[in-house]
């Protein structure tokens, strides 16, 4: 007996591929969450060792057919983050695993590009010169601020919701639901 396939429109397919996982990481910096799953000690290790290229410098030294995650983990944990060719990327994801008579537990949080931490600094230094700017009627310093402004403050953003998009597909269908 054969099982029988439904024809399925593109329309469909395309919603199947971005289907949205459940949100598993904070934008927050260092914000733990702890999320429970199904898997062993020695699969959560693998499967998150399967998905990921070892840990290298994009930019220095390129690595061919990587993958779009690079990083580290062992039985005690992980260090995740996206790989970028073009421009780096410094913001991580770090987790540890922590074992339970159901499966794994994993603490993880985000560790941000460390220029994100003088975020307030330098977004409150181009704010200052957008003022002046404006104050002054320099359009290019305007648009130079503003766009700086929003560049900058993105930048943190994109890669948590890559590396939130990446542990979702990875572990999601995982999951156990958290009864805390």
């Amino acid at each position: 007996m054969s099982l029988r396939m439904w024809p399925v429109s593109s329309a469909n397919k395309i919603a199947m591929k971005t289907q949205r996982p459940k949100r598993i990481l904070s934008f927050l910096p260092y914000k733990h969450v702890v999320i429970s799953t199904s898997l062993s000690l020695d699969q959560a290790v693998e499967l998150i060792a399967s998905s990921i290229s070892p840990a290298f410098s994009p930019i220095l030294n390129p690595l061919p057919n990587a993958k779009k995650y690079q990083g580290e983990v062992s039985e005690q944990g992980f260090k995740i983050r996206v790989t970028d060719n073009y421009r780096g990327s410094l913001t991580y994801i770090k987790g540890k695993f922590i074992s339970t008579t159901t499966g794994v537990k994993i603490d993880m949080y985000v560790d941000p590009n460390p220029i994100f931490l003088l975020s307030p600094l330098i977004v409150g230094a181009a704010f200052c010169s957008l003022l002046e700017a404006i104050a002054d009627g320099n359009f290019i310093l305007i648009i130079g601020s503003t766009f700086f402004i929003i560049f900058f403050g993105l930048g943190h953003f994109i890669e948590t919701e890559s590396l939130d998009w990446f542990m979702g597909n990875l572990i999601g269908t995982y999951l156990l639901e958290n009864k805390q």
